[in-house]
């Protein structure tokens, strides 16, 4: 199975919070009661979170964002470009 992004995500020392795309991470902060977190980032379909960098790569590689951005880290309204 490839690992692919589902969704934002954002946590502390103690907690993740994420909803699915297309969802963004505002999205996210406001469901959940804005919670104060330490980082925003991506979940996978493997429950990993990983940083904004990571999840650039990885949804590259599995076609989730045009092959053609040349950004370094991956925001939500990405993932709704190569839909």
């Amino acid at each position: 199975m490839k690992e692919r992004i589902v969704g934002p995500a954002m946590r502390d020392k103690e907690n993740t919070w994420h909803l699915p795309s297309p969802a963004g991470h505002a999205d996210t902060w406001e469901y959940y009661g804005k919670p104060r977190y330490e980082e925003s980032g991506f979940l996978t379909n493997t429950s990993r979170f990983v940083s904004r960098v990571e999840a650039m790569k990885i949804a590259k590689a599995c076609g989730q964002v045009p092959a053609h951005l040349t950004d370094k880290r991956l925001e939500s309204p990405m993932l709704r470009l190569a839909k």
